[in-house]
């Protein structure tokens, strides 16, 4: 068990001191993917195996059952520091891969307040229809637009948010944003007992608040603002542990949500055993039992994730036989209650052991940092940013896995905005371009400076400081007649 408490520790200080260097050093932003998803590994893996071999007699009658042997959990322990060397060496290789940014479609929505406006309210729409339908006898599409509505809920109350930001004098834009985080907040809970969905709403507001104000403000004054965030998010899940399985998902409706937030006992959210349910999870032990019957009584399964991912679009119904979820396959051999998390160290071991977790954590090392530098490549793109940061829960949840599943949610939230909004700027366009530019800043002073002196040996580029001080200055005329008023807020006549 010593294996264990140390393996949790080293990993807890590399993503403690990855984190901090990244932020100091300006080589990661501190609120992207790539720290989003070394908080899931800590929040699944490091933290909860510290604390397994301390809390052991405690824990025994929920994950006993699953007799994970000793031999595993070495394996387990030595995984984990495999994956985390493996998964900063991933990221590193994909700093510099800027060809990226020429093959990932751009959202080229007009970011103004009318166009923005006119979006609340397709999406509003949307989440409305979804709301009268429930979850009863969904056919394919109600199913497809129900998987879709937290990143929805979290892309409305993200533009919301941009709103107040970009009018940050505007009382009545404030008061639009606190309705929409609130209102996502408890709605998000409706038909779903699942935590990532409200945690993903109060992580778009500071998702927002960081890349268009808080990136430009002193570090002390950014993570004290987002620390304040991340502690309220804490507190709202112990409030929501205490309530969530209350109800089923059908009867979770959004008045029975309402009313128990309301008469939610705060003591109960505090007590020992409720914070360490938070803290313990499940996800390691998970990956041992994978240890333990793979391979000795499962077949491997090579790129099972990545089957599963490209084949889950396709309906069960119209083939039976498609790939199951690994999860579904533990609940099945170990009779669980519920769907389990393999963890992505499990879903690497069942696929290639060794070699899986390897190629697990290149790949979404180099992800979650393609991502990040795509973000900030595209700013002056407020869209595509909330579009990106609208299923933040779902990637936090990547490390406790269903993996590929979690990635399917992610990816398919993106593009299904992505399609939305080109098809309301097709249609819409001159009523989305009938207001300015919103006046947002996305530079901060250190990128101005390198832009301004890159600018003396090549022209602009839609990145150049010349971009930022045109939105500053309020010169959109000629980026309104070019893209709609949604592209890179260049200079009139530029």
């Amino acid at each position: 068990m010593e294996t264990i408490t140390f393996s949790g520790g080293l990993a807890l200080l590399m993503i403690i001191v990855a984190v901090a260097h990244g932020y100091l050093s300006r080589r990661h932003e501190i609120f992207g993917y790539y720290n989003m998803f070394l908080l899931g590994m800590m929040t699944f893996y490091a933290v909860p195996m510290i604390l397994i071999p301390i809390l052991q007699d405690r824990l025994a009658p929920e994950f006993a059952r699953l007799g994970v042997t000793d031999g595993a959990w070495r394996v387990v322990s030595a995984g984990l520091i495999i994956f985390m060397i493996f998964f900063f060496i991933g990221g590193r290789l994909a700093r510099n891969w800027r060809w990226v940014d020429k093959i990932v479609p751009k959202i080229e929505s007009p970011a103004t307040s009318s166009g923005v406006f006119i979006s609340i309210a397709v999406y509003g729409g949307l989440l409305g229809v979804i709301q009268v339908l429930g979850i009863e006898d969904l056919g394919f599409w109600e199913s497809l637009l129900f998987q879709l509505r937290p990143s929805f809920i979290c892309f409305v109350a993200g533009l919301c948010v941009l709103l107040a930001v970009a009018y940050p004098k505007n009382p009545t834009f404030l008061a639009i944003a606190v309705m929409a985080v609130v209102g996502g907040l408890v709605l998000s809970t409706t038909f779903s007992s699942d935590r990532r969905f409200p945690l993903g709403v109060l992580m778009i507001a500071g998702w927002v608040a960081y890349y268009y104000w808080l990136r430009r403000e002193s570090r002390i004054k950014t993570i004290a603002i987002l620390g304040s965030l991340a502690v309220f998010a804490l507190v709202f899940v112990f409030i929501y542990n205490t309530i969530r399985h209350q109800y089923t998902v059908r009867e979770s409706t959004l008045a029975d949500r309402i009313n128990q937030l309301q008469s939610a006992d705060q003591g109960e959210a505090l007590r020992e055993d409720n914070i360490l349910r938070t803290f313990v999870q499940d996800t390691a032990h998970n990956t041992g039992w994978l240890v333990d019957h793979f391979p000795s009584d499962n077949a491997l399964k090579p790129l099972h994730g990545l089957a599963y991912l490209l084949v889950n679009p396709i309906p069960r119904a119209l083939w039976a036989d498609k790939p199951v979820a690994i999860g579904i396959l533990m609940q099945e051999q170990t009779r669980a209650y519920g769907n389990l998390g393999p963890g992505v160290i499990g879903h690497g071991w069942a696929e290639a052991m060794w070699i899986g977790i390897i190629y697990y954590a290149v790949f979404f090392g180099a992800f979650t940092v393609i991502v990040d530098r795509l973000i900030v490549w595209r700013l002056h793109n407020p869209y595509f940013c909330i579009a990106v940061g609208s299923s933040l829960g779902n990637v936090l949840g990547l490390p406790r896995g269903e993996t590929a599943l979690f990635l399917a949610f992610v990816l398919s939230a993106i593009v299904a905005i992505w399609l939305i909004q080109w098809s309301l700027t097709l249609v819409a366009k001159p009523f989305m371009i009938a207001t300015p530019p919103l006046p947002l800043k996305w530079m901060t002073d250190e990128e101005i400076a390198e832009a301004e002196a890159a600018a003396e040996a090549a022209p602009a580029t839609e990145h150049s400081a010349e971009d930022q001080r045109a939105y500053e200055a309020g010169e959109f005329e000629d980026a309104q007649n070019d893209d709609g008023g949604g592209g890179t807020g260049r200079p009139a006549g530029a």
